[in-house]
This record gives C-alpha cells, structure tokens and sequence, in this order.
C-alpha cells in the first residue's frame, strides 16, 4: 500500500478514507489488483484493509486489469 501511494504522490491516509479522487482511485484499483495477483488476498479482505466495500474492490480491480491489457 505505502509503495503504491508514494509512486501516485496519494496520502495514505486518503486512501483508507474512501477518497473519490482520480488518482486515489486508480492507486486503489493498483494495491487491489496486486493483492488478488501476488498473495490472492481476497477481495473482502482488501476492501477492509482499504475501508471501501467489496464491490468497489472488484470493480477496482477490474478497472486495473482493463488498464494492464491496453
């Protein structure tokens, strides 16, 4: 999570709070998509640690695979 904040310049803290912005956004949908990949954490662990719902986590994660494939 640190690492994926400190490349997009996003607070962690923001991050956790559910902020809506583009960038935290996109390093939320980043830190899911590394989760379920390198350890398969599932995604209503990662929505808790994240403070979103679950739902977003797999949207999130979605929108990050749609990313990698382009």
């Amino acid at each position: 999570m640190e690492e994926e904040c400190a490349k997009a310049g996003v607070s962690p803290k923001e991050l956790i709070h559910g902020g809506r912005r583009d960038s935290v956004s996109r390093v939320r949908s980043a830190i899911a998509y590394r989760c379920v990949e390198e350890i398969g954490t599932a995604a209503a662990e990662i929505a808790r640690h994240l403070g979103v719902t679950t739902s977003s986590i797999t949207r999130a994660i979605e929108r990050a695979q749609e990313r990698r494939r382009k």
